[in-house]
C-alpha cells in the first residue's frame, strides 16, 4: 500500500512560525528560515514508523528543493527507518524554488 505524508504541520510540528503567516501581514522568509526548528509531530511520526516496515512511503510538501536537506533530516528525526539518499529523491517531492503557487494548487 502507498501512504502519502505532508511536511509542514501534519508531520513536522510547526506551531513555533505559523504566526509569521497568520494575518493580513506574511512574513515568509521568517517562516521559512525556522524551518530548522521544527520537531515531529509525535502522533504522525508514529503512524508513519508502524506503516514504513510494509508500505510504500511518499512525502509530498509545499517546502521550496532549497529546504531538502533540513526536510531529509528531520524526516529522519522521526525516528524510524525511511530509504535516504538518491532513493529520498522519488519519494520526496517538493516545490521548485520559484514556484509561487499557493499550497492547494501545488498539490493537487
Amino acid at each position: 500500500m502507498n501512504y502519502i505524508f505532508d511536511i509542514d504541520g501534519t508531520l513536522m510540528n510547526i506551531d513555533h512560525r505559523r504566526h509569521f503567516v497568520e494575518g493580513e501581514t506574511k512574513d515568509w522568509k521568517s517562516f521559512i528560515s525556522h524551518t530548522v526548528y521544527d520537531i515531529p509531530n509525535t502522533p504522525v511520526a508514529d503512524v508513519m514508523c508502524s506503516l514504513a516496515d510494509n508500505n510504500n512511503i511518499f512525502f509530498l510538501t509545499g517546502r521550496k528543493e532549497s529546504q531538502r536537506d533540513i526536510t531529509i533530516k528531520q524526516i529522519e528525526d522521526c525516528g524510524c527507518y525511511i530509504p535516504t539518499g538518491d532513493f529520498l529523491e522519488d519519494i520526496l517531492l517538493m516545490r521548485p524554488d520559484d514556484d509561487y503557487r499557493p499550497d492547494a494548487e501545488l498539490k493537487s
